[in-house]
């Protein structure tokens, strides 16, 4: 089993409104990147920004190995309620409203390659010694953010969770990916989103957000969420039940617009959805309107 945790400071990425920018990754033994995220800001008369729009000036997040297989795809914002579910706090963060000025807004953001929340982390980590290459991409959102911010210039430094590999070590046998899809919610009634099914397919969590037709994050926009394969029902609740089960299950306050779908028992692997032998998977959303957006990310747990 890996030893020997440190951190590491990797070269920064600069920020660039509405661009993507990339950095090559050491090879080496991660459990988690930290993406500490530092923004000067032009405030106008009347500046408002919530943790989590901060973390969608990270658009999206994608993690490339060998030049061709997308290991991580998710948007910033992810990553902020990741961290809060997991970790019952929020990301640590710094937001200043003081108005009229340049300040600098913070976040530190987590990119885990371990199994969060799992009776055994370290089946999966990113053993990035096996990979030729392995290329982190941040597409930045625009430079208006929140009310009356305007970002002029920041980077986002990266900060490895690694391990000193002792010769012993066995490689870890599961494989950890983050993906994400968008549908919109154009109709009342049920809407059915087929998800990736047979092949190597091995489900950990679902994670859900709705948002209203300006974009916020609301609880309004669906009242039941179902899982199943053909007759099989994996799950099949109310809404505002998932978020009261994850509020017990994560001891949080529940986010709005936010459901988390926990495909395993009490974090034991062999309980997750393994799909390798379906010929189906839908996730279906009871829409009670006709003007929203669902996102999802998929957190797969790939056993070998």
């Amino acid at each position: 089993m890996p030893k020997l945790y440190r951190h590491a400071v990797v070269q920064s990425i600069e920020w660039g409104a509405s661009q993507p920018k990339t950095r090559a990754l050491p090879a080496t033994v991660y459990a988690e990147l930290l993406l500490k995220m530092s923004l000067t800001v032009t405030n106008g008369v009347a500046p408002d920004l919530s943790a989590e729009q901060l973390a969608a000036v990270l658009s999206t997040v994608d993690l490339v190995l060998n030049g061709n297989d997308t290991l991580i795809h998710v948007p910033g914002f992810h990553l902020y309620y990741q961290h809060y579910y997991d970790r019952a706090i929020e990301p640590p963060n710094s937001i200043d409203f003081s108005a009229g000025a340049s300040v600098t807004d913070k976040m530190m953001l987590r990119l885990p390659f371990a199994l969060t929340r799992a009776v055994v982390p370290e089946d999966s980590v990113l053993d990035g010694r096996s990979q030729s290459s392995r290329v982190l991409q941040i597409t930045f959102a625009a430079a208006a953010i929140g009310t009356d911010k305007t970002i002029t210039v920041g980077t986002v430094e990266i900060i490895t969770s690694e391990y000193a590999v002792p010769k012993d070590w066995t490689p870890p046998i599961a494989r950890l990916e983050l993906s994400y899809l968008q549908k919109s919610l154009d109709k009342t009634g049920e809407v059915s989103i087929d998800l990736d099914y047979g092949g190597v397919n091995q489900y950990k969590r679902i994670w859900i957000y709705t948002e209203d037709n300006t974009g916020a994050m609301s609880d309004v926009q669906i009242d039941n969420i179902k899982l199943r394969s053909r007759s099989f029902v994996y799950h099949d609740f109310p809404a505002d039940e998932v978020q009261d089960q994850n509020s017990g299950d994560y001891a949080v306050a529940p986010k709005t617009g936010v459901y988390v779908l926990d495909l395993t028992t009490h974090g034991k692997m062999s309980q997750r959805l393994d799909a390798r032998e379906l010929d189906e998977l839908v996730l279906i959303l009871n829409s009670l309107v006709s003007n929203g957006t669902v996102k999802i990310v998929l957190e797969k747990a790939i056993y070998v």
